[in-house]
């Protein structure tokens, strides 16, 4: 019997400092309390040069 997953896709939004709005660090722990996974995070196509960009932090876990 093969595992199934579930994914779980957080955006981060950025000010337009260029810094995060949230604190993904603190999103990541809250979520692997949780039993999630950190699988990968991704930039936004809009990249910018003066600092953070809006993100999707992405997470898996076991079906339960």
């Amino acid at each position: 019997m093969n595992p199934k997953f579930e994914y779980k896709f957080v955006p981060i939004k950025s000010k337009w400092t260029g810094m995060p709005k949230e604190n993904y660090v603190a999103e990541i722990e809250k979520h692997g309390k949780q039993g999630w996974r950190l699988v990968q995070i991704l930039s936004s196509e809009n990249a910018t040069l003066i600092g953070f960009t809006d993100a999707i932090i992405i997470f898996e876990r076991m079906e339960r």
